[in-house]
């Protein structure tokens, strides 16, 4: 038997999240021909930046009432970040969105041309036929996300490297 809490954020899918953000913004400056890489790695942090806005933790107990074990997780499954955003149960998003419309941006718009992005690059020797990375969006998606999160719990976003 299990008792289950909704925590609004995940810190733990969070910080993943951001540990990967660094990395991609650390190899994009690094290199340029890292770019569909850069382009993957962003699209993973996206997908993490949403994942933890649904975040649950089951907790354990035992016959005696005494919680023993937590167990962090999130609802969220797959990876097109349109299906996420859609899915995400939160009331926080409604200033994640806000935060993107007041940079004149539109987080649907952007999730929907990113949707695939760490999928297919991460299988591109796997895929037939062109496809395109625009590292500039699904940097700026996984950038603004980040920064709307912060901003949502009322923290000035630090500096990511």
């Amino acid at each position: 038997m299990g008792i289950i809490i909704n925590f609004g954020v995940s810190g733990r899918i969070f910080k993943c999240a951001e540990n990967f953000h660094k990395l991609a913004e650390l190899a994009l400056k690094q290199d340029n021909n890292l770019a569909i890489s850069s382009a993957c790695i962003y699209g993973l942090t996206a997908e993490l930046y949403l994942k933890s806005l649904d975040a649950n933790t089951k907790l354990k107990n035992q016959s005696s009432g005494t919680i023993t074990d937590g167990e962090i997780y999130s609802e969220l499954r797959g990876h097109k970040l349109d299906t996420l955003l859609s899915s995400v149960n939160n009331p926080i998003i409604a200033e994640v969105e806000s935060y993107f419309s007041n940079q004149n941006l539109n987080i649907e718009n952007l999730c929907l041309e990113c949707k695939d992005y760490f999928e297919h690059a991460r299988y591109s020797y796997e895929l037939t036929g062109a496809h395109v990375y625009d590292v500039t969006k699904v940097k700026l998606l996984a950038d603004n996300l980040r920064s709307s999160i912060y901003l949502a719990h009322k923290i000035q976003p630090p500096r990511l490297v």
